[in-house]
């Protein structure tokens, strides 16, 4: 069974494998307006062409809601000018975080493995329920402190497949998120 990641050390560890394994893919860098639910920041993302994919990793900051994560933003499409993230991946920088949508795992082989605790945002929260029962990826049972935590799957560290299950995460979050929209929308009328 994966278990969660707690040590600040392996999290940080596991946050440079996470970041450079998708930095070495970037074709290129861009300064853009990054936008979300309550504002923008100046940022800097890589953009990674055959992915059709640009991403931004780090520390959180300034001017965007506090707390102890790390602040890894995603989105579709070539990135310019005033960007949407079209979704984040925020482990904790230390600990446990059940708040924070990003975990790091470990397998009892030692493999890093990145993983979503489902909590996402579009124009409200999405209730786990909706995101568990839509989201088409592995949904895995880990150790979290207490018995289990469901969790959707991301994929394994330094596996050559991780880029495109990064890619597809992305996508699949986009989707659901639109579908959870679309469900407000429907039951507002």
């Amino acid at each position: 069974m994966l278990e969660i990641i707690t040590n600040r050390d392996q999290i940080k560890s596991a946050q440079q494998v996470f970041s450079g394994a998708i930095e070495t893919l970037s074709n290129q860098s861009f300064r853009v307006a990054l936008g979300f639910q309550r504002g923008y920041l100046d940022e800097t993302v890589n953009w990674i062409a055959d992915l059709n994919l640009w991403a931004r990793f780090g520390p959180i900051r300034e001017g965007k809601s506090p707390g102890n994560r790390y602040w890894n933003v995603f989105g579709i499409g070539h990135p310019s000018g005033n960007t949407n993230i079209d979704c984040e991946i925020n482990p904790p920088l230390n600990g446990r975080n059940r708040r924070t949508g990003g975990v790091y795992l470990l397998d009892s082989d030692g493999n890093y493995f990145v993983g979503h605790r489902g909590n996402f945002n579009a124009n409200g929260r999405i209730p786990y329920d909706f995101v568990f029962s839509n989201f088409n990826i592995e949904k895995v049972s880990v150790q979290d402190g207490r018995p289990e935590a469901l969790v959707l799957l991301i994929g394994q560290l330094n596996a050559p497949s991780f880029p495109k299950a990064l890619q597809t995460f992305v996508l699949e979050a986009m989707r659901v998120k639109n579908l959870a929209r679309e469900d407000r929308k429907n039951a507002n009328t």
